[in-house]
């Protein structure tokens, strides 16, 4: 085979190898391109759907509104903006670039239409006074509300795997591009090695300043250029190579510009989001201002009863060393532990005599109603069941299921002390505040009976070192909620 003949193969050889590698790195390009349009999509999709979220909680506060009181006020406005969650959901789901999440908003509008007929119907059944058909649509409402929920959480979560997904893969795009890219200036400089070999073996020279400059470039120093003056084919080649650079320099600051884009766009969502659950946690707190202020409103000897309780049961459950999240619980449940005789009748509440065994039955439901009431806030559910059990005995005589030992909630435990001596001290309708050192002989003549013993004991504890035998309930909360 003749040196021309092996030339022209090689030269075909290495150039078919040079197209491949650059229409694989085309490929890889656009792939990258593409998979960082749809990321972008994905995270304005994310953002949609936590707004959608927040209209929903709002929607669920003027729904709870409108099953407590049957006002046809809270009925329109549960329609209008279900009307509202619906059209833009239509609208995200039009939008959608993702299968599963038309699907789901598909079943979420469904929801959502069955939600609106469920109000209709519960309203009518409220205007001709059939209260069973109310109740029992509420329990559906409540039911529809619940899954709808997590439905719209369902739906953010798997767009947001989506987001994860898709910017993983177009880093491995990214990746592949740059192999390609490293590849192809290998093969060219292969290219050229072999051909100053061939053609010109003098110009040794001429082979060594483009060997350099193609693996300084291949390195990482995109600014390197062949500035040496050459002729012939080495001439066409080196500009070549410098041509190459160029747009390899070009499109790497492009492709740079858009991470740097990219990463503004997502810190700035992620900046949204985490305003979004400030507002959500803000609005949590308060309706957890406003369940107390109305629980007072009813009662006004019980003012402040729910603030004190927290104090006592703080004091207590710091003492026994319980965890952040066990206090934060056991002072959300001491907060709200009678918001259940918002459903007790006045007359009952603030009676100035004995009740009787009828009204008695009636005001020992309130711990259960509390529980309902709570348990449809949304990840508080530790909390509803201490509600629940605080008037449960530690002998098992306690209601409303008369739970003994143990098998009482801690924060349960330490809520009944807490309340029964704030209770103890306090003046109410039917008597006024007991003297703490007869308080101090009551508690201890439950103790194992009505009390949990060793919370009891460190309560006595707290109320020995104090030494308030002679002062007003007032300095224990005082003195404890900083012990």
């Amino acid at each position: 085979m003749s040196v021309r003949l092996k030339l022209y193969t090689t030269i075909v050889i290495l150039s078919v190898l040079v197209a491949i590698t650059g229409a694989i790195g085309l490929v890889s390009l656009n792939e990258y391109q593409d998979k960082a349009e749809k990321l972008e999509s994905a995270v304005k999709m994310v953002n949609k759907l936590q707004e959608q979220r927040v209209l929903f909680h709002q929607l669920n506060r003027d729904l709870y509104s409108f099953l407590g009181t049957g006002d046809d006020k809270y009925a329109m406005f549960v329609f209008l903006k279900v009307n509202n969650l619906e059209s833009d959901l239509n609208q995200l789901a039009k939008n959608s670039e993702f299968s599963e999440s038309r699907e789901g908003l598909a079943v979420t509008i469904q929801s959502l239409e069955k939600l609106k007929q469920k109000v209709y119907k519960t309203l009518k059944a409220f205007h001709n006074q059939d209260y069973a058909t109310a109740k029992a649509e509420t329990n559906d409402i409540n039911d529809l509300s619940t899954l709808l929920s997590n439905r719209l959480a369902n739906s953010s979560l798997l767009i947001e795997n989506k987001s994860t997904n898709l910017y993983a893969e177009s880093q491995r795009a990214h990746g592949r591009y740059s192999y390609m890219l490293i590849l192809a200036i290998i093969i060219i400089i292969f290219l050229g090695i072999v051909l100053g070999y061939i053609l010109i073996r003098g110009v040794a020279s001429a082979t060594k300043e483009l060997h350099s400059a193609a693996m300084e470039f291949a390195g990482g120093n995109r600014r390197r250029r062949i500035t040496k003056r050459m002729s012939g084919e080495f001439a066409v080649l080196c500009e070549s190579f410098n041509h190459m650079a160029q747009q390899i320099q070009q499109s790497e600051l492009k492709m740079r510009q858009w991470n740097d884009e990219l990463e503004k766009e997502v810190d700035a969502r992620t900046k949204e989001l985490k305003e979004a659950n400030r507002y959500i946690e803000n609005l949590y707190i308060e309706t957890i201002t406003a369940l107390i202020e109305a629980i007072e409103a009813k009662d006004s000897y019980t003012r402040g009863h729910s603030e004190n309780v927290a104090k006592y049961a703080l004091a207590i459950g710091k003492k026994m060393g319980l965890t952040n999240s066990e206090i934060e619980e056991l002072q959300i449940a001491a907060l709200l532990h009678d918001v259940g005789k918002i459903g007790i009748r006045e007359e009952i509440l603030n009676k100035p005599s004995k009740l009787d065994d009828q009204e008695y039955r009636h005001i020992k439901r309130h711990p259960s109603i509390s529980y309902q009431i709570i348990g449809r806030i949304p990840g508080i559910g530790q909390v509803a069941e201490i509600v629940l059990y605080h008037h449960e005995r530690y002998d098992g005589h306690g209601y409303p299921k008369g739970l003994k030992g143990d098998k009482i909630p801690l924060g349960a435990r330490i809520l009944a002390v807490a309340d029964t001596f704030d209770a103890m001290t306090s003046n109410r309708s039917y008597r006024n505040a007991l003297p703490l050192d007869v308080v101090r002989q009551e508690l201890l003549r439950n103790s194992g009976a009505q009390f949990d013993p060793k919370i009891l004991e460190i309560f006595i504890e707290i109320f020995d070192s104090l030494d308030l035998k002679s002062s007003p309930p007032e300095n224990l909360s005082a003195n404890s909620s900083s012990a």
